[in-house]
């Protein structure tokens, strides 16, 4: 089967995972590895399975709206986690990465 299209079906059912349960990544960073560097395949996973975050949230938002007091107490915590995540992502290179890889 051609790359391009078994990226595309990856991505599908990947987001279907996700906007159910979460876990897309498992499925769309191993496929990405092979055709992408591996800080490059992490990018794009997380870039890729987005809009699927983005549409249970809004599908999802009237159960959020008991714990919505929790989203503003996770918000700077959250943000800066991914601040020093990628800080430290893009400083360590791709074989150190790789080391860290399960």
């Amino acid at each position: 089967m051609e790359t391009h299209v078994l990226l595309f079906l990856v991505a599908i059912v990947a987001t279907a995972i996700n906007s159910i349960a979460g876990g897309g990544g498992l499925l769309t960073f191993p496929v990405l590895m092979t055709v992408l560097p591996p800080i490059t395949a992490d990018a794009t996973s997380a870039v890729a399975l987005l809009p699927a975050y983005m549409a249970i949230t809004w599908a999802a938002r009237k159960h959020l709206a008991p714990v919505r007091h929790w989203f503003w107490l996770f918000v700077g915590p959250s943000m800066l986690g991914s601040l020093v995540g990628s800080l430290l992502l893009n400083w360590s290179g791709n074989r150190s990465f790789t080391v860290l890889i399960p």
